[in-house]
């Protein structure tokens, strides 16, 4: 009798245990559907056949005499604009991909002739003193997207002074946090005037040159995902033999 009891509770503890395991499994993976990374700036290169001294800048920085860079999600509204503080970007990305166009007021940033061999694209994420990915395409303005080394250029503006910096090498990025961001693909365009009027002083002359950029984040789970998921499997093993 004592140990049809016996059983008869310790099915049921388990059974409690294995489903609150479960259950505690499921919120903790679906807590790292957020990745604790954010997109904080993003730099260009206007390279003219020159791999030492490039003869223009865009970035995010505002009020260093460069060329300002707007970023609006695909789809969305741009979250800067001005030439000063509100020229900088702090945008949190989420898991999965992610999809920006950058905008610089000039046609000349996609021109894609012989005497520009391409617009280096810089991208930071946290850190603002160097770049965390660094791209072109290797056709200049076309081509496959390819890593940016100091061999096409040896110098790119970061966005937290404006400083020169070595560009990062690296299309992929781990943060601190342990999330994955990866640059996927590129796309140059020019179109019509989209971003003079947040220039700090607007024409409506020139077209504009759109960098259509994708991101993709990778999360890494919350350490107590793994041995939750083993104590879950566990429990649930012991109530079969049981």
């Amino acid at each position: 009798m004592f140990t049809i009891n016996w059983n008869n509770t310790m099915k049921s503890t388990l059974k409690t245990l294995g489903t609150a395991a479960l259950g505690v499994l499921a919120l903790s993976a679906a807590g790292t559907a957020d990745a604790a990374v954010s997109l904080t700036g993003a730099s260009l290169v206007w390279a003219e056949d020159s791999t030492t001294n490039p003869s223009s800048y865009a970035d995010t920085l505002g009020g260093n005499g460069a060329w300002n860079i707007y970023v609006r999600p695909v789809g969305g509204a741009f979250v800067n604009s001005g030439d000063g503080a509100s020229t900088a970007i702090d945008i949190p990305l989420s898991a999965g991909v992610n999809e920006f166009e950058l905008w610089v007021h000039h046609e000349s940033w996609g021109d894609n002739t012989v005497t520009n061999p391409g617009s280096y694209l810089n991208l930071f994420l946290g850190d603002r003193s160097g770049p965390a990915i660094s791209a072109r395409l290797s056709g200049g303005n076309t081509g496959n997207l390819t890593t940016l080394t100091t061999d096409q250029v040896a110098l790119v503006p970061n966005v937290s002074s404006g400083a020169l910096v070595a560009p990062s090498s690296q299309l992929s990025f781990t943060a601190p946090s342990g999330d994955i961001v990866t640059l996927n693909s590129m796309r140059i365009s020019t179109g019509a005037d989209t971003v003079s009027a947040f220039n700090a002083n607007p024409t409506g002359v020139h077209q504009d040159t759109m960098f259509a950029v994708s991101v993709s984040v990778t999360p890494v789970p919350e350490p107590s995902t793994g041995l939750l998921g083993l104590l879950g499997a566990s429990l649930l093993l012991f109530r079969r033999r049981r």
